[in-house]
């Protein structure tokens, strides 16, 4: 089972927090992702490949 790394990075760059689990898949690997992310960028990787960044969706008071 290949391994990815999930890597939070915080808006001050400096702050990265990693993980590391093992997925069948690129998609199931996002799909993780899309359930971790909060208010930060998480890269997703396999190795050295960016398997994909997923950016902080945001919310404006009109949406309410």
């Amino acid at each position: 089972m290949p391994m990815y790394r999930f890597s939070r990075i915080g808006s001050d760059r400096k702050n990265n927090r990693v993980r590391e689990f093992g997925f069948f898949n690129d998609d199931g690997a996002l799909q993780h992702a899309r359930r971790l992310q909060r208010s930060e960028v998480i890269e997703v990787w396999q190795q050295d490949r960016l398997v994909g960044r997923l950016e902080p969706e945001l919310f404006s008071a009109a949406n309410d």
